[in-house]
């Protein structure tokens, strides 16, 4: 990354979003905003024009994270990565669907952050 990326983090369980932020913080990510609604998100996104969002699944009001990204890619072109407990295989391949540059399960490694520089390195655009 010539710039450190912007991140949006989506995660309603507040020390796990803390706990996020963190270790993308320790490598160089700016992040940008939080949220903690699939509509906190949209409204995020397009105030903010993140390079790269990490989605929880489930969310609390209504819309999930998958929803969320379907409305967000309308108009912000970034990356996704979606961070989820869930590991049910039909939701998984719901969000594969969906096109993130990876998917990760909770509990969550130290490493995430690594692993999220080395695919952006690799992307296309971004």
């Amino acid at each position: 990354m010539k710039n450190p990326a912007r991140v949006l983090i989506v995660e309603d369980e507040i020390i796990i979003a803390l706990e996020i932020e963190m270790l993308l913080k320790r490598s160089g990510f700016v992040i940008s905003s939080m949220a903690r609604t699939g509509r906190e998100a949209i409204e995020a996104a397009r105030a903010i024009q993140p390079d790269i969002i990490l989605m929880d699944i489930m969310l609390p009001d209504g819309m999930n994270g998958i929803q969320a990204v379907r409305e967000i890619r309308i108009f912000c072109p970034c990356a996704f990565v979606f961070v989820t407990a869930n590991s049910d295989p039909d939701t998984r391949r719901e969000a594969m669907e969906c096109a993130p540059i990876a998917y990760f399960e909770k509990p969550l490694s130290d490493s995430i952050a690594d692993e999220i520089s080395r695919i952006m390195a690799t992307a296309d655009g971004v």
